[in-house]
């Protein structure tokens, strides 16, 4: 029998889908995993001998970085500032780096 935790704390019974597949054996396949399968398993055994056993399993999903928009387009007026947003979704930590015309732009040496 295995179990998933909800954010309430307690563990709901997983069915088989198309995604996730229980074996005989007590292994569970979840194919294609996805960030929101991360979490607590718990898996339970008991053959009516004695206490039952049961055991957890942590789950964490790294997701690559990722883009809210692939592609951005400004202007600004000579002499203003232009503020220009990286906004990226991922598995921390991310690191972020600039580059203008394949130069790396390096923000200790410029302070622009």
């Amino acid at each position: 029998m295995m179990h998933f935790e909800n954010t309430a704390g307690d563990f709901t019974y997983v069915h088989s889908s198309p995604r996730a597949h229980r074996y005989n054996n007590g292994t569970l396949v979840i194919s294609d995993a996805e960030e929101n399968d991360g979490g607590a398993y718990l898996c339970q055994a008991n053959n009516g001998i004695g206490a039952g056993l049961s055991k957890i399993v942590s789950l964490q999903v790294l997701v690559p970085p990722r883009f809210k928009e692939s592609f951005q387009s400004r202007a600004t007026r000579e002499g203003s500032n232009a503020t220009l947003k990286c906004e990226t979704n991922g598995h921390a930590p991310i690191t972020i780096q600039w580059q203008k015309n394949k130069t790396i732009l390096d923000a200790t040496s410029n302070k622009r």
